[in-house]
């Protein structure tokens, strides 16, 4: 009678010697029946396997938060990226507008001072 409870159920490779009295057995149970296991069949041994669902959940929540930040980090890095570049482009054509208002200056005063010379 005892064996026919679920929780009672004993786990293979293990002899019953080694079990206490079926008063005590479901006590000390070997399979887990709370709500957060269920049990899967049989492994390659013949052992009971029980998965933790619960753990196997926060497992997938964490890799994909971790996905998740992965994914902004790196978004973030290109956005730093093209900052980079867009700031470099205006520095560059703010230098070239810059030794290109040098060099007109430099054009005007030779002029001036040439008409300046040809005036008298």
């Amino acid at each position: 009678m005892d064996e026919l409870r679920p929780s009672c159920k004993l786990s293979p490779g293990i002899p019953e010697s080694q079990y206490p009295p079926p008063s005590n057995r479901e006590s000390s149970t070997l399979i887990p029946t709370n709500a957060k296991h269920e049990t899967r069949g049989m492994g390659n041994n013949g052992e009971v396997l029980s998965i933790n669902y619960t753990e196997k959940k926060k497992k997938k929540k964490k890799e994909k938060e971790k996905k998740k930040k992965e994914k902004k980090e790196k978004k973030k890095k290109k956005q730093k990226k093209m900052k980079n570049k867009k700031e470099e482009k205006r520095k560059r054509k703010k230098k070239k507008k810059k030794k290109k208002k040098k060099k007109k200056r430099k054009k005007n005063r030779k002029k001036k001072k040439r008409n300046k010379k040809e005036k008298r």
